[in-house]
């Protein structure tokens, strides 16, 4: 599992933008989201992508002000268009990305599934979202880091 100060929230994936394209995609980012709201989050179950038998992906689901998630979200993507790849066509699932595996342990394999199951909910977690950031991320061996180049507040 990766740090938490690297747990994030994908809005947008755009895959490789070029370094001269950062400074156009920040100038495009911007005034989208300008009067855009702040939104209130909650955590909402343990889950794996692509399953829970052959996790690659841990993450955390969310609930709350989602209409309000999905408004910031559909502005990024917009602002997004001609940078980077198309904005993937099936339904959004917010979630915070907790981690990455290529081989997980048999024993933390184990665990996450019984952590994952019903019986054991998630302590109340609620917080408000201001802003949004753009951000690099890079996979090492040791996991993804993840660099913002540029941050952008909700009203």
């Amino acid at each position: 599992m990766d740090a938490p100060d690297q747990w994030h929230l994908t809005l947008h994936f755009l895959g490789e933008v070029p370094a001269d394209r950062i400074a156009d995609l920040e100038r495009s980012l911007r005034p989208s989201l300008v009067g855009a709201r702040g939104f209130s989050l909650h955590l909402e179950g343990l889950g794996a992508f692509p399953s829970p038998r052959a996790p690659r992906v841990l993450w955390v689901g969310l609930g709350g002000d989602l209409p309000g998630l999905q408004d910031v979200r559909q502005r990024v993507v917009q602002a997004c268009a001609g940078f980077g790849e198309p904005a993937d066509p099936r339904p959004f699932h917010p979630h915070l990305t907790l981690g990455r595996t290529r081989q997980p342990d048999p024993q933390a394999l184990r665990a996450w599934r019984e952590a994952s199951g019903d019986a054991h909910p998630l302590p109340p977690c609620e917080w408000l979202v201001g802003r949004v950031a753009l951000c690099r991320s890079e996979l090492h061996p040791a996991g993804a880091v993840h660099t913002e180049l540029a941050a952008f507040p909700l009203a």
